[in-house]
């Protein structure tokens, strides 16, 4: 009787292998929804508004109930390179997946 054990394995890489497409299909449709929010915050991160709200923060305006991750230079600014990074990391990938 022949073994015909290798199509199983190929079914399970092709299973896989579109689900995960489905997935990063979706976080990539996610991503492309948020890029103009992105760039809004970013624009806000350099913004006098942001050293305003600063200054606010600084002096006890702001109630604590408000969260203010966005006024913390960490929390954007680390995002914005984790969104660098990712961007390569997306453009390596791709080029992989183009020459496979």
């Amino acid at each position: 009787m022949k073994d015909f054990s290798h199509i199983t394995k190929f079914e399970e890489i092709l299973d896989a292998h579109i689900e995960t497409l489905e997935k990063l299909n979706k976080s990539l449709d996610e991503i492309e929804n948020l890029t103009s929010k992105y760039e809004s915050l970013v624009e806000y991160y350099y913004s006098d508004q942001r050293d305003s709200d600063l200054e606010s923060d600084n002096k006890g305006e702001i109630p604590d109930s408000v969260k203010r991750g966005v006024l913390s230079e960490d929390d954007i600014y680390n995002m914005m390179i984790e969104h660098h990074q990712t961007s390569i990391r997306m453009l390596e990938v791709a080029t992989k997946m183009l020459k496979a």
